[in-house]
């Protein structure tokens, strides 16, 4: 499938899932980033306040983690992409800014590869959507 059928896919299968609720989008985002890219994580996380994110989709594997809340480090990912509005893609900086926050997904390997990107409201960040890969050059 090339990127321009998997975006048009993309659109209609979010369509018909906006119409079911919030956790089908999510999860149709997660399947419309596999068409696109390698991957072996997806999160996607809703700022809560100034210093914590509420995570309502974790995926790793075939495995759906429980919604949850963090506080999020001051030096760290979403720290940084609430920061500076912009996506970070860990190639950029060999995944240094990707390791330096909370550890994601099955914790005893480390993400070799990730894009995390910020969900805007307007000018105001208000989340974070990452896929991640295990495979360095996924």
């Amino acid at each position: 499938m090339t990127p321009a059928e998997a975006l048009w896919q993309a659109d209609e299968r979010l369509a018909m899932a906006a119409r079911q609720g919030r956790y089908p989008i999510y999860h149709q985002l997660r399947i419309s980033a596999s068409a696109l890219v390698s991957l072996d994580s997806f999160y996607l996380g809703f700022r809560q306040g100034e210093g914590q994110i509420v995570y309502p989709y974790n995926w790793d594997g075939e495995e759906y983690d429980d919604p949850n809340v963090n506080t999020f480090a001051p030096d760290g990912l979403t720290a940084w992409i609430i920061a500076r509005k912009k996506t970070y893609a860990s190639w950029t900086d060999g995944g240094a800014l990707l390791h330096r926050g909370r550890a994601f997904g099955d914790t005893a390997r480390r993400s070799a590869v990730a894009i995390a990107t910020p969900l805007r409201d307007g000018k105001e960040v208000v989340g974070v959507l990452s896929v991640l890969s295990y495979t360095a050059n996924a």
